[in-house]
């Protein structure tokens, strides 16, 4: 570090002590006892209470704040839209005329601009007082509102105004939503500089003022012509007190927010993590030619962005972005305005957070392509309450509370079919497929291009997929996952595992869907959820050695007392409720057995390491973070709660359980109004959940559907 000079040094110590010295001396002489304020006669506060009896200072600062307020309101608006005049006008005729008159007040002396206020209020024969001098403050002060607001509408990018515009908003509400919450801290700069200029005038406020109409500057300066006296030191004081205190809490914001945003930035373990990810990566494959992001929302569909292989850089300078609104669009990819999120606050950014153990190749994908699940924050945050895994991660905490950690494994369903021409199309079974194949090992051989490529992409991405088996339809296939003590991967590896699955089929000319019920005539698309729960030397709670044991009969109880308030999420969309139709191979009821396919929850074992239950109620079609968390909360709640268990499904003795409802809008209000939906999810989630799926509701249901012109159109 290169050291001062002692010219320098005295230099700046003449130039400081030049400057503040005469404050530092007349805070001292504030606290003076003896009236003559060259004259030190001892510490005393008595000019403090002298002033806060004295009216007419009193006055004058209440004067002076109203004016300054009232002004800076005023010029901030005028300037403002001077400024988008300016800005936004382009070329008009008088334009070189109206821009000097705005910017003329800055290089005229104050004494004209104050003269000439002065004789046109007395020309209009306008009585001088509070108002003069607020419109005269106003005039002087609005150029510089203009000018500051100006430099910030340049640099403005107007393509956020036409997306809004593109999106539905009208000029106005794109102005108030998008292009006024980016130009506020102009704005409120503006504000506070015209505040400011008000406050400190004498020279306007001198001619503009009238009778009674004093302003605090003024009131000063008649009694500095007659002589300093205590009552202005205490004054003065009180005064560089209140700049010195504002100054300390925005130095001490903007140093908070720097290390926010350096945390933010940093973000040390986790973009470690991501660098020795990444590493091994490369060393495997090379540098990716992108890396594709992926943010999964609230209907379990990833969204997000292409990151050149060679810019992963921008992670840890919180530069790889995608809009707050991102997690919570509709099933149709709308945003929708109930949530308050997207354009109608602004659309925001979050920022991209690596979760580096999903990095992997592509295999379906041309050239050296990765793939990779992201989180998105907020600006110095950790977690974002919108994140699907972060509602799961959420429920295993409270689970690790207790000294448990669930263990879990995940089957899932899917059709594959012939490739269909449009949207419309009904799905076709693939050629020589029969209605029931029901494990028939023949289909397996006719699809083996197809699924020997699914178990050859699966095991390259590292998603730990068991047997493969052929289901009961035409087409339907089922897939088990290994038992995990990893319950997020677990979740991930579903999510995962949908995306691998449509992709290698669309590499055959044929397509693949996890929608819940593809068919009206042949069994739907299920997830099912193995879990057990063991504790921390890692022994399952949930056996016993007769029968089964009280925590896992609690647990089951739990799952089945809160599975109707919870189905919105276990059946999330209109074609889920087809699954709860009479007939529709699936349990449609909240009802339990050993080793029972029938039963909504089925114990395949209650001793030993494989005690657990299997929740068989989701669909294929699910959340697999939000369906996760909805069963691990429902067993946690019955551990906690110990609700009663019910008889059993073939029990003799046991009456049928009341089936899960098949009306989408009665579960959705049912979960909107449920406490355990808020327990486990959070009210701010559940209501968001709740909203999106009514507006789906009104998107969906209020579409006609062929059948009703089919049926209807002709005969009635």
């Amino acid at each position: 570090m290169k050291r001062l000079s002692w010219f320098n040094v005295t230099s700046l110590t003449l130039g400081f002590a030049f400057l503040y010295l005469p404050i530092l001396l007349l805070i001292i002489f504030s606290f003076n006892e003896s009236r003559l304020v060259t004259v030190w006669a001892g510490f005393s506060t008595k000019w403090y209470g002298e002033l806060m009896q004295n009216e007419a200072f009193l006055k004058a600062a209440w004067a002076t704040m109203k004016i300054g307020v009232a002004s800076a309101t005023l010029a901030t608006v005028l300037g403002t839209m001077a400024a988008w005049i300016l800005v936004r006008g382009g070329k008009f005729r008088g334009r070189t005329l109206f821009s000097g008159m705005i910017y003329a007040p800055l290089v005229m002396p104050e004494v004209i601009t104050g003269l000439s206020l002065l004789l046109m209020f007395i020309a209009l024969n306008v009585d001088r007082g509070l108002f003069t001098i607020i419109l005269a403050h106003t005039t002087f002060s609005m150029c510089y509102v203009s000018v500051v607001v100006s430099s910030r509408l340049v640099s403005f990018d107007q393509s956020l105004e036409e997306a809004a515009l593109d999106l539905g908003c009208t000029p106005f509400e794109a102005f108030r939503l998008v292009t006024l919450p980016i130009i506020a801290p102009s704005v409120i700069s503006g504000w506070l500089l015209a505040f400011t200029l008000s406050l400190d005038d004498f020279v306007i406020a001198s001619f503009t003022s009238g009778a009674g109409a004093s302003t605090l500057p003024i009131e000063i300066f008649s009694r500095v012509r007659r002589g300093v006296t205590p009552e202005i030191n205490a004054l003065s004081t009180i005064m560089i007190s209140i700049v010195a205190i504002g100054v300390i809490v925005a130095s001490l914001s903007a140093k908070q927010s720097a290390a926010r945003k350096k945390r933010a930035e940093q973000r040390p373990h986790k973009m470690s993590d991501f660098d020795k990810s990444f590493d091994g990566y490369t060393t495997t494959y090379g540098v990716p030619d992108r890396i594709e992001l992926m943010l999964c929302d609230l209907n379990g569909i990833l969204r997000g962005k292409w990151l050149p292989g060679d810019q992963t850089g921008k992670f840890a300078k919180g530069d790889v972005r995608l809009p707050l609104s991102t997690y919570a669009p509709n099933i149709l990819g709308e945003e929708v305005e109930e949530t308050s999120l997207g354009i109608v606050a602004g659309d925001p950014d979050g920022h991209l957070i690596p979760i580096t153990e999903s990095l992997a190749p592509v295999p379906w994908a041309k050239g050296n392509v990765a793939q990779m699940l992201v989180e998105m924050v907020e600006p110095g945050q950790d977690s974002n309450p919108l994140s699907p895994r972060g509602i799961l991660k959420k429920v295993l905490n409270r689970f690790a509370a207790k000294g448990m950690f669930p263990v879990v494994a995940s089957e899932l369903e899917f059709y594959i079919f012939r490739k269909r021409d449009t949207a419309q199309d009904a799905p076709q079974p693939p050629a020589h497929t029969p209605d029931a194949q029901n494990y028939d090992l023949e289909v397996l051989d006719r699809q083996e291009d197809i699924l020997t490529e699914i178990q050859a992409a699966c095991s390259a991405q590292g998603l730990a997929t068991d047997t493969l088996i052929a289901e009961y339809g035409p087409g339907q296939f089922e897939i088990n996952f290994h038992h995990t003590g990893d319950v997020l991967r677990a979740a991930d590896t579903a999510l995962l595992f949908r995306r691998l699955v449509r992709a290698v089929v669309a590499r055959h000319g044929m397509e693949a869907s996890f929608m819940a019920k593809p068919y009206a005539e042949f069994p739907g698309n299920g997830m099912h959820l193995h879990t057990s729960v063991v504790d921390g030397d890692g022994n399952n709670v949930f056996s016993a050695d007769d029968g089964m044991g009280e925590t896992l009969q609690n647990a089951v109880a739990g799952v089945l007392s809160t599975m109707a308030d919870l189905q919105a999420v276990f059946a999330p969309h209109m074609n889920s409720y087809r699954r709860f139709q009479p007939n529709s191979f699936a349990p449609t009821a909240p009802d339990w057995a050993l080793d029972h396919r029938g039963a909504s929850v089925r114990i395949p074992a209650t001793k030993g390491p494989g005690a657990r239950l299997e929740h068989r109620i989701s669909g294929a079609d699910v959340n697999p973070y939000l369906a996760f968390a909805a069963i691990l909360g429902g067993m946690l709640h019955g551990i906690e709660t110990k609700p009663k268990l019910p008889l059993s499904l073939d029990d003799p003795k046991a009456t049928p359980s009341t089936p899960l409802g098949h009306d989408w809008l009665n579960a959705v209000d049912r979960f909107a109004a449920s406490n355990i939906a808020t327990e486990i999810f959070g009210a701010e989630y559940a209501k968001l959940y709740a909203t999106l799926r009514r507006d789906e509701i009104s998107k969906i249901t209020t579409r006609l559907t062929q059948v009703e012109y089919e049926v209807y159109l002709g005969r009635l």
